[in-house]
């Protein structure tokens, strides 16, 4: 993708938002702010593995310090197979207890185009469609950034279905050395 004068590439793996708040920010007040929010796609993960009724993959490593996670979701690039299958994502910190990011939802016929977008709020995935190819959801509604510690961001199937979904997060280091890594595909959690 170019510029506006078509001569310069546009960073395919940044977003920035600009937020103009008028409230008091290191003395100036009114002025906007800058973020620069690090994109990590992953690759097209596979929901299908055989003989293992159910899957829990690690889809994203949470590495060296917190990070503000602003938008996650997953997109389904191959239909995803007519038989029952349930979705969720959980964060399994380092230290402490697991988390429910977003609860189940039945991903069962969805099509390609459908996208998956995950509040951190532990409510279930949205979903833009069903079996027709959805729209991009532009936005999470959660009110805030999911703040993670480092852990594990996993994608948990209940059932062993065809299809495959790609997944994309957005998100801001909140401390020096803090980042975020995709995993390996197909890397099955106690298989």
């Amino acid at each position: 993708m170019l510029a506006g004068n078509n001569s310069q590439p546009l960073g395919e793996n940044m977003a920035f938002l600009i937020k103009g708040n008028n409230k008091t920010s290191t003395g100036r007040a009114g002025f906007p702010f800058v973020r620069q929010l690090i994109h990590v796609p992953r690759a097209t993960q596979n929901t299908h593995n055989v003989g293992v009724a159910s899957s829990t993959y690690g889809i994203y490593n949470v590495v060296g310090g917190k990070v503000a996670v602003y938008h996650f979701h997953g997109t389904v690039t191959t239909l995803i197979q007519t038989q029952a299958c349930n979705l969720s994502v959980n964060f399994d910190a380092t230290v402490g207890a697991a988390v429910v990011l977003a609860s189940t939802l039945d991903i069962t016929a969805r099509d390609v185009g459908v996208t998956f977008d995950i509040h951190g709020l532990g409510s279930a995935v949205v979903a833009s469609g069903t079996t027709t190819i959805g729209g991009f959801v532009l936005a999470s509604t959660a009110a805030r950034a999911m703040v993670l510690a480092p852990g594990v961001i996993n994608q948990i199937l209940s059932a062993d279905n065809t299809g495959s979904i790609k997944w994309d997060l957005w998100y801001e280091p909140l401390e020096e050395g803090a980042y975020v890594t995709a995993t390996q595909l197909n890397t099955v959690l106690g298989a």
